[in-house]
């Protein structure tokens, strides 16, 4: 009880980064952990695992201890600074009990498909993460710091490194959980040229023709009349900026059908490709979630292989969500580091430089700042912003364009 109560009055900091939670607890000893040795070990046996480590300190030393889950850190510093006047031999042992919440944010709203379609890879995954709740449209004065002008829903967060499009962040899901299958790029080349099909074509087809009163009701169970009569403003607004070519309707619907009777063949295994979904699964589901499950379109006398491969996505539910808020999300980038980059291998003139970066398809509003990282699939920009500090946001290569800042 002297040592804790020396402790208290000591220089004692304990850093919460990349939402991480936890409890400290401090006690002494004149004996020796003969599990962690006399040199500081951690040891980990699940999420909630105690973290234990022990380590003979001299008088007037400070100790700083660093225990690592995925990209959690947790660091506490303390100063002994008088502590050995009562106990000059004394062993200090530290028990760091850890409620890890998983690092991963997902900025994002209820009716967004591609929103989605990032939750249905959560579930499939298995991944614990933190969910904040955005308007369905701009402006998003909270999110502004994270992804500056990126118009485009979700928008994915980890500490102060910010993934905007679903294939920077289903990259990171495929890291966390070890699902190489999640990224495009790892998947063989039929399923690449069907998921650049079904991207952009058949998913803006399946939108535009999947409105009725089903639809509407659902919308305005979300908002009021107001708030959806600015909604279709802003998405006639962004479409007459859009360089996408409109098709008629009767041709998006042509292509609908077209795509359905395609998936019908395909799925002559549980899944698209085989046994096991991958990123061609993921980007076929949420726009024919957003026909069936919100538009309530049947699909099932037509299409009964497509309806229960519908099924067996959702069976994988989305995850482990903990809600917080958008000051939450913002606190922790504040209190987090933008994380190390790979060596820069590729060659590229503007590498140090101010850009623009924005879609090349619609939504094609800029992000400003330092393009710090390229290569063949991944650009990452660097910005300083004065709610948060530095952050480093994360884009694809594919649908997005970049040039040098004005």
């Amino acid at each position: 009880e002297p040592l804790n109560n020396s402790l208290r009055t000591q220089s004692f900091r304990l850093v919460r980064n990349l939402g991480a939670l936890l409890k400290v607890y401090v006690h002494p000893s004149k004996k020796r952990n003969n599990e962690c040795g006399p040199a500081w070990k951690t040891r980990r046996a699940r999420p909630e695992a105690h973290i234990c480590c022990a380590l003979p300190l001299g008088k007037g030393a400070t100790l700083t201890i660093k225990t690592r889950r995925n990209s959690c850190t947790l660091q506490a510093t303390l100063s002994m600074q008088g502590v050995f006047q009562r106990f000059p031999s004394a062993t200090l042992f530290l028990f760091i009990q850890g409620i890890f919440m998983s690092e991963l944010i997902l900025h994002h709203y209820t009716l967004s498909p591609f929103s989605e379609k990032a939750r249905a890879m959560f579930g499939y995954a298995g991944l614990e993460w933190q969910s904040v709740t955005v308007a369905e449209m701009p402006p998003r004065p909270k999110l502004a710091p994270l992804a500056s002008g990126y118009r485009k829903i979700p928008v994915a967060q980890i500490g102060a490194d910010v993934f905007c499009d679903t294939r920077t962040l289903s990259r990171e899901i495929a890291r966390l959980a070890n699902k190489p299958e999640l990224v495009v790029e790892n998947c063989s080349e039929e399923v690449q040229a069907f998921v650049s099909e079904v991207d952009l074509q058949i998913f803006l087809a399946s939108i535009v023709t999947a409105g009725n009163f089903t639809l509407l009701r659902r919308v305005l169970k979300e908002s009021s009349l107001l708030d959806l009569g600015r909604l279709l403003l802003d998405r006639i607004k962004m479409g007459s900026k859009s360089k996408v070519k409109a098709d008629s309707p009767r041709e998006m619907r042509r292509k609908v059908a077209a795509h359905l009777d395609h998936m019908e063949t395909l799925l002559t295994q549980d899944f698209l490709f085989g046994d096991a979904p991958n990123a061609g699964d993921f980007s076929a589901y949420h726009s024919l979630w957003f026909r069936r499950d919100l538009a309530g379109r049947n699909i099932a006398g037509s299409h009964p292989k497509v309806d229960a491969w519908m099924n067996r996505m959702q069976a994988f539910g989305q995850g482990t969500r903990k809600d917080i808020s958008a000051d939450d999300a913002l606190e922790i980038a504040r209190q987090a580091t933008p994380r190390d980059l790979p060596a820069q291998v590729a060659q590229e003139p503007l590498l140090g430089q101010p850009v623009r970066v924005a879609p090349s398809d619609y939504g094609r509003e800029p992000v400003f700042g330092e393009l710090c990282y390229c290569d063949a699939s991944t650009l990452v920009v660097r910005r300083d912003d004065p709610v948060v500090g530095q952050i480093q946001v994360h884009f694809p290569r594919d649908g997005f364009v970049f040039s040098k800042a004005d």
